[in-house]
């Protein structure tokens, strides 16, 4: 007897979640989880934000479409102060990026001014500024991702498809990573960094992957490209880029969802997230930040910071 619409629909469902099921346990993946814990900066705040930096007691963001940084109190997350205006001057931005803070300072990378501005955490005054349009080391043609570590700063520079890394302490170039191309270590238009105890991530935009080198020697050791994922949606225009101890968090800014790499494995673990509006929702994420348990995530298209809970994840053997 033929087999109904209906019930022929529910068979081919069932054999989707068994092959799902199948796959699962035999890849036996301990996947990390992400919930939308909580989202600040929206009612007309934030106007296209771009980068975000967390210390103990505020939060700090790139709120490009208003030329300025502003402060929130990390807990109740109400604006303390906000700095800054359309400009070239002192304290002035002309499309800000990224944002970092160590103890004492805020840094910001000025993109179209082709420099880095560098400010008192203390009273969000002006201090100092490094980098000028060029193309020789110390110069920069339109700086977009900053990392701090104890000792250097480093920086992508966009337009030269580069990282360039600094001393923190006298702002002398210590070295320079890359040259234009899509070849293993080499970049096209470099977005967001982050630097661990060990490596050094990059996203690239133009060529839509993650460069991974190594901290000391700064030669490359490995990618996550598209060519390694497996079926679903494509990594494009990858920019936010975090890391914890296990895992490599990414977002595209083409991308309504947040990648999540195995970091042994560079396996992909997760995507999480869809295209929208709605709280677990992403719409042009940039400039990642992880803070603890949380994972700072600001986006550009829907003027809001977007905070999710990092769990330890759950064991998806079947």
């Amino acid at each position: 007897m033929p087999k109904s619409p209906k019930r022929l629909a529910n068979i081919i469902f069932a054999a989707h979640i068994l092959s799902a099921q199948v796959l699962l346990a035999e890849k036996s993946l301990l996947a990390p989880d992400l919930i939308s814990q909580s989202i600040f900066g929206e009612n007309e705040i934030l106007s296209g934000p771009v980068g975000v930096a967390v210390d103990d007691r505020k939060i700090y963001v790139a709120d490009r479409g208003n030329s300025r940084i502003v402060v929130f109190d990390k807990n109740t997350r109400q604006v303390l102060k906000t700095f800054g205006s359309h400009g070239s001057g002192e304290g002035q931005f002309n499309q800000m990026n990224e944002v970092a803070v160590d103890d004492r300072y805020l840094y910001v990378t000025d993109r179209l001014n082709h420099r880095i501005q560098v400010f008192k955490k203390i009273d969000c005054s002006y201090l100092l500024e490094f980098g000028s349009k060029g193309r020789r080391p110390g110069q920069f043609n339109q700086p977009v991702g900053i990392y701090l570590d104890a000792s250097s700063i480093y920086i992508t520079d966009h337009e030269n498809h580069r990282i360039q890394i600094f001393d923190k302490k006298t702002l002398k170039v210590l070295g320079i990573i890359g040259v234009p191309g899509n070849e293993d270590g080499n970049f096209f238009k470099p977005t967001g960094i982050v630097v661990d105890k060990d490596r050094i991530y990059v996203a690239e935009w133009g060529n839509n992957r993650i460069q991974i080198f190594d901290k000391t020697s700064r030669q490359f050791l490995a990618k996550i490209d598209n060519d390694a994922l497996p079926s679903g949606e494509p990594l494009k225009r990858p920019h936010g880029i975090a890391v914890s101890q296990k895992h490599i968090y990414v977002g595209g800014v083409a991308n309504g969802c947040i990648f999540i790499f195995d970091k042994k494995t560079l396996k992909l673990a997760a995507r999480i997230g869809s295209l929208g509006t709605n709280p677990g929702q992403i719409r042009q994420p940039h400039g990642f930040y992880i803070d603890g348990n949380l994972l700072y995530m600001p986006e550009y298209s829907n003027n809001r910071v977007q905070v999710w809970e990092i769990n330890a994840g759950c064991n998806l053997t079947l």
